[in-house]
């Protein structure tokens, strides 16, 4: 094989080396920008995530829903002694901060329905929609608009439920659009934990097994490409993300990320085991061939000449020495400066030397005795 220029890339990276990391790196940047900024990476949770379809209840619930318009609600239980004036101001209070919120229809309370406890624990209807069984707790009814935002409103809720709630005054928030948005809230961060974290231990490993920057960056390049560009294919075809898909990026990720590694540890194993290119340094080059072999701390080098009449000047020469090769020599990519290589037939010892930021051998140390060379490195 020829010399094509290429090693010195290896050892003298200039800008068509960084030029791939340039190009797809902004690429990379561009996907994720447009991915955080135009997808919607909340996973979708509907009714069918709690019931079946075709679950008698649902079917039920449904056709009520459908007679007559049902608002959404959260529902906040407040425990307490019920009739204490205390409980009732802070119950009174909690009821005005949270009609006060944007995307709230109406708040219904202990105050605010019933004239009083009493009226309501008489009430067959208020008893049962306003306290609990052991009537140690009173229930807040808050209704959505239809339009309303229930991430803002639940963030608006929480924030108060913090602000009011104290050791006698506990609260608890439910209901079925805050069951479903903390179940939402959950998958998107598993799945940013999950996508961080498999980046993070990938890239290490890989870095570990490569011991190449410039391998595994490639590497994860290509990865977040593939990711990204799965969750922006699904937000153009409008494919919500679900509970059983919400991690489904982490997984393109992965699968893209055991392809790149078979395809690079086949480049490096090629890399490692290629034969050796022989420097156009003179006329003579043509009239050698050489190849090497490595295999872990083991290496090999093998060279005989050819087109011996054009080497020798008389009859009974013999293709040896300076005076036939001058400054013809092999490149050795994967080997250092000084190492010593054994001809297995003389026992003679070369030194490997640096040129110009190559590691070579010249042949008219390899073939000084002897004109075919198996070389061993000691």
């Amino acid at each position: 094989m020829r010399h094509t220029g290429k090693q010195g890339l290896w050892f003298r990276p200039n800008l068509f080396y960084f030029l791939p990391f340039v190009v797809w790196g902004g690429l990379t940047v561009f996907l994720l920008f447009f991915v955080f900024r135009h997808v919607d990476l909340k996973p979708r949770v509907g009714e069918n995530f709690f019931f079946s379809s075709d679950d008698p209840q649902l079917q039920t619930d449904r056709l009520i829903s459908k007679m007559f318009s049902q608002e959404q609600q959260i529902i906040l239980s407040a425990k307490g002694d019920i009739r204490s004036p205390d409980y009732l101001r802070k119950v009174r209070e909690l009821t005005s901060e949270l009609a006060s919120i944007p995307g709230i229809d109406t708040v219904q309370s202990l105050t605010q329905g019933p004239r009083s406890t009493d009226d309501a624990l008489e009430s067959p209807l208020w008893k049962r929609v306003l306290f609990s069984e052991d009537q140690k707790a009173s229930f807040i009814y808050v209704f959505l608009k239809e339009k309303a935002s229930v991430k803002e409103v639940v963030l608006k809720i929480e924030r108060i439920k913090q602000h009011f709630e104290s050791p006698d005054f506990p609260l608890m928030i439910s209901g079925a659009p805050y069951i479903v948005e903390l179940i939402q809230r959950n998958f998107l961060h598993g799945l940013k934990v999950f996508s961080i974290v498999a980046f993070c231990v990938f890239g290490l490993s890989g870095l570990l097994i490569s011991r190449s920057v410039a391998m595994v960056l490639g590497t994860l390049i290509a990865c977040t490409n593939a990711s990204t560009l799965n969750l922006i294919l699904t937000h153009v075809f409008r494919i919500p993300i679900g509970p059983l898909t919400a991690n489904l990026s982490t997984i393109v990720f992965v699968l893209t990320l055991t392809h790149m590694v078979f395809m690079t540890f086949n480049w490096q194993h090629i890399i490692e085991k290629k034969e050796t290119s022989v420097e156009k340094a003179s006329w003579r080059a043509d009239n050698v061939c050489a190849f090497s072999r490595r295999m872990e701390n083991a290496a090999m080098l093998v060279a005989t000449p050819r087109l011996f009449t054009k080497l020798i000047q008389r009859p009974g020469d013999v293709p040896l020495g300076k005076t036939v090769w001058n400054d013809c020599f092999v490149i050795l990519p994967f080997e250092t400066p000084g190492a010593l290589y054994r001809n297995l037939f003389t026992g003679e010892t070369v030194k490997t030397i640096d040129l110009k930021g190559l590691t070579i051998l010249y042949f008219s140390a390899v073939f000084s005795n002897f004109p075919v060379a198996l070389m061993g490195r000691d």
